[in-house]
């Protein structure tokens, strides 16, 4: 009985220390704003400053993406994007606390690149 109790307090205490949570500081999405013409696709990125525990794999964090105009723009889960109408939109991702965004211009095909600048 005794070594049963030893183990489970072995055990115990090997999964509160294994279970270091992480702190995430910050995330930035890339590129920060780009224009594009209507029909094209990107993906946005996202780099996460985080910190804590022995926690080695970024690419797990869940990421929420959204577009504030999906009229010209939508995003997937993936931070894929694709254009559908000339204006502006920003793709938003977010983790925990923290949030950045993509501002994106559509233009039509025949907007001549001396306009953009």
């Amino acid at each position: 009985m005794k070594n049963i109790l030893f183990c489970l307090s072995a055990l115990l205490l090997l999964l509160v220390s294994c279970s270091d949570e992480l702190k995430i500081n910050g995330i930035k999405a890339y590129p920060e704003n780009i224009t594009l013409i209507k029909g094209d696709s990107i993906r946005v990125h996202a780099t996460i400053d985080f910190e804590g525990g022995k926690y080695n794999e970024p690419s797990l964090i869940k990421l929420g993406w959204n577009s504030d105009n999906e009229h010209v723009a939508t995003v997937d889960s993936t931070g894929f994007v694709r254009t559908h109408n000339i204006g502006s939109s920003n793709i938003i991702v977010t983790c925990d606390n923290c949030m950045s965004q993509c501002e994106i211009t559509v233009i039509d095909s025949s907007t001549e690149a001396s306009e953009l600048l």
